[in-house]
């Protein structure tokens, strides 16, 4: 059984992957799926992609016209009894979008994350002062009360970090991330003195790629590299734009961000001259 606090979002995942290999095994195309079931073209997406919960009943159908195993077909039909759960984000229905809604699952699941961003400091990481500077600009229309509540839900994800069972965190930030002064001096102060301490936590590591690395493999965009206890789930990359996710878990698709990674790795200071770094700059913004 899945922990109650990552919902039915690594059923969902499971199941959908699993039903997704069988319909390409099956050879069958879209069109003859809705035909044999009834199921729209959108429910055949949503339930391979997790985005929603499986009836038993459904699954039962799929898996017949797919002609699963009996064994594969049984254990499917109770996986989806696993996708109606509901995680702790739900209680932010009103402000976490659906698509995130994944992530958020996926996140409170991963026994390790390698995260690079380039321009902001990772959720995980950010000070309530940041985030909520960071939540004005991305939430023009937003209200005071609507943004406190984007800001507490990021800093209650950050929980998790306390957790007995905290996943190990690997983050590189490029030095831009440090020098854009967001809400002002004394906020920037505040954040980088925040990932000095949180990069001495044992599951918690902080690396800077300085501008003096030059040119680097990971220059397009930001991304999370997602490992999962005992291969539960294969490993997700997880790329965030401004009103979707995208998820890549296949094998071809993990190979080139394993490379990025290390070739940013390799560029990037050690986890010491990355504080130093931190702390002079700090002490550049509120002196």
């Amino acid at each position: 059984m899945i922990d109650s606090d990552t919902g039915s979002t690594v059923p969902r995942w499971r199941l959908g992957r699993e039903l997704g290999k069988l319909r390409e095994q099956s050879g069958l195309k879209t069109a003859q799926i809705e035909a044999r079931t009834g199921f729209s073209r959108s429910k055949i997406y949503r339930m391979e992609t997790g985005k929603s919960p499986s009836r038993r009943a459904d699954v039962e159908i799929l898996c017949q016209i797919y002609r699963a195993p009996a064994r594969l077909t049984k254990a499917l039909t109770a996986l989806a009894t696993e996708t109606t759960k509901t995680g702790w984000w739900h209680s932010y229905g009103d402000v976490i979008p659906e698509w995130f809604e994944l992530f958020a699952g996926m996140e409170a699941y991963a026994e390790s994350m390698d995260i690079y961003e380039p321009e902001l400091v990772t959720g995980l990481l950010q000070t309530h002062d940041y985030a909520a500077e960071i939540m004005r600009t991305a939430e023009a229309d937003g209200d005071d009360e609507e943004i406190e509540r984007h800001v507490d839900l990021r800093l209650t994800r950050q929980a998790r970090l306390n957790d007995d069972d905290a996943p190990t965190l690997h983050v590189i930030l490029n030095e831009a991330v440090i020098r854009r002064p967001v809400g002002g001096g004394a906020i920037m102060a505040e954040q980088l003195r925040h990932l000095v301490d949180a990069s001495q936590r044992e599951n918690v590591s902080v690396r800077l790629l300085p501008f003096s690395a030059g040119a680097h493999a990971a220059m397009m965009a930001g991304f999370t590299y997602m490992r999962f206890p005992q291969r539960a789930i294969s490993d997700v990359i997880y790329h965030e734009t401004r009103t979707g996710g995208l998820y890549l878990d296949k094998a071809t698709q993990r190979k080139p961000y394993r490379q990025m990674w290390r070739d940013i790795y390799d560029r990037a200071l050690d986890a010491d001259a990355s504080r130093d770094m931190m702390i002079k700059v700090a002490k550049e913004y509120a002196p």
